[in-house]
């Protein structure tokens, strides 16, 4: 176990205001809190990636996937903006009734050489990935749509920093639980909730606020 200077309080890391402390925990170079946060920024917002357009955009009534219930696989990649790529994988099922619709996602993200710059002007590459199960709640209301989401990812991750050099494998284990709604005819949104947890042996605590808008709308 590597520890560097500890910082604590809020530290904007892309456009999540995270909290983060602690000791590094993993192999190879060690990583600052703020760099454990920017990793939480990238890991979080690929682990929401099946809640996204492939699987929520599908969830509103007279959707014939959510109407009809029942399992429904998915395997996709996405490439990075800097290069390399990240595969989302896994089984979402539907329980559906009359004005909601409930998701249990069992999948896994996996990285390769995925490369993202935080907007702090950071530019990691990720390999390896995390495994997640994520429960989902849409209610719908007129042009309002609640979306819930609750769950876990956990794994190992290997990541370099472009910019330095510098790099590392360690784990991660962060709960998500978040809460958005959506008024489509109005254009607003409400985001509640976070992430918390640890990457590599560093505590991490995220409000989803913007950062979620971000990542919901596509990794």
């Amino acid at each position: 176990m590597t520890c560097r200077h500890r910082i604590s309080g809020l530290i904007a890391v892309g456009m999540l205001a995270f909290s983060a402390a602690g000791c590094y925990d993993g192999e190879g170079d060690a990583l600052t809190p703020e760099e454990a946060a920017a990793l939480a920024e990238l890991i979080g917002r690929a682990s929401l990636g099946p809640v996204d357009a492939q699987l929520v955009g599908s969830v509103p009534p007279g959707a014939t996937a959510a109407r009809s219930g029942g399992a429904k696989e998915y395997d996709f990649d996405k490439e990075c903006s800097k290069g390399g790529s990240v595969n989302l994988s896994g089984t979402a099922t539907f329980d559906s009734g009359e004005d909601a619709v409930r998701i249990e996602i069992d999948g896994a993200v996996r990285f390769d050489h995925c490369a993202e710059t935080t907007d702090d002007g950071v530019t990691y590459a990720l390999t390896g990935g995390v495994d997640h199960l994520l429960e989902v709640v849409g209610s719908f209301s007129g042009d309002v749509v609640r979306v819930e989401v609750e769950g876990s990812a956990s794994g190992s991750v290997g990541w370099e920093n472009l910019d330095d050099g510098s790099s590392g494998v360690c784990e991660v284990d962060v709960t998500i639980d978040v809460a958005v709604e959506v008024d489509k005819g109005a254009g607003t949104w409400e985001v509640e909730g976070g992430l918390t947890g640890t990457v590599c042996g560093i505590s991490v605590e995220a409000d989803a606020e913007e950062w979620l808008k971000k990542g919901w709308k596509g990794y």
